[in-house]
């Protein structure tokens, strides 16, 4: 038993090592309920799959009301140039999205000093093409590795993630977030978590694409 303990923990180790599960923190507040329905179910899953190279799961658990629209990249600071790409764009069922997005910046976003670099968007109508409770999105992406590491850049808060979320809750409204740190307390079951994901994932792929 403890040898193969062992060897589950070998296996996983690595892969959480290159991958990291983040959640989002509301900007606005058009609804006072908004924000919490936002930040219990929207979350990125991030892996890095190569040199330069990352895999990022964009997903909406559930089960509130609320479609993720425009998703953006801000990375204003880095030095040298982050090159940030979007090369694809993996679309689900009840999932299309398109390259580049309007608006060109998260809503509200300069308030936090956000000026996005590269968006994404559904297809119109949002509503119908965005990311619903349920669904899913993956955005395979390039940047300059090295010198830089994406899930680092994210953790330092050089690299900013917004989402500009339609139809949220009773009221309709919508809100913008950005992309929180996990809590260092909570690191270990993050990762635990991203594994899950990325089984998910795995199999969605395998099955539906």
């Amino acid at each position: 038993m403890k040898k193969l303990l062992i060897a589950v923990l070998a296996a996983i180790i690595p892969m959480m090592a290159s991958a990291e599960l983040f959640g989002f923190s509301a900007i606005t507040s058009n609804d006072p309920l908004n924000p919490s329905i936002g930040e219990n179910q929207l979350f990125m899953d991030v892996t890095e799959t190569g040199l330069g190279e990352v895999s990022i799961v964009f997903t909406n658990t559930g089960p509130e009301p609320s479609t993720i629209a425009e998703i953006y990249f801000d990375a204003p600071d880095v030095e040298p140039p982050l090159n940030l790409a979007l090369v694809q764009i993996i679309n689900t069922p009840g999932v299309s999205y398109v390259y580049d997005a309007n608006p060109q910046n998260l809503p509200a976003g300069r308030m936090f000093l956000f000026c996005a670099d590269l968006g994404t968007e559904p297809e119109n109508p949002a509503p119908k093409n965005g990311i619903d409770p349920y669904e899913y999105l993956v955005l395979e992406m390039t940047y300059t590795d090295p010198p830089h590491n994406f899930i680092d850049l994210l953790q330092s808060e050089k690299l900013r993630i917004g989402l500009h979320v339609i139809s949220m809750g009773t009221s309709e409204d919508s809100e913008s977030f950005i992309n929180v740190i996990p809590e260092p307390s909570t690191a270990l079951l993050l990762g635990f978590s991203g594994l899950l994901i990325k089984v998910r994932r795995d199999y969605r792929k395998k099955f539906f694409l």
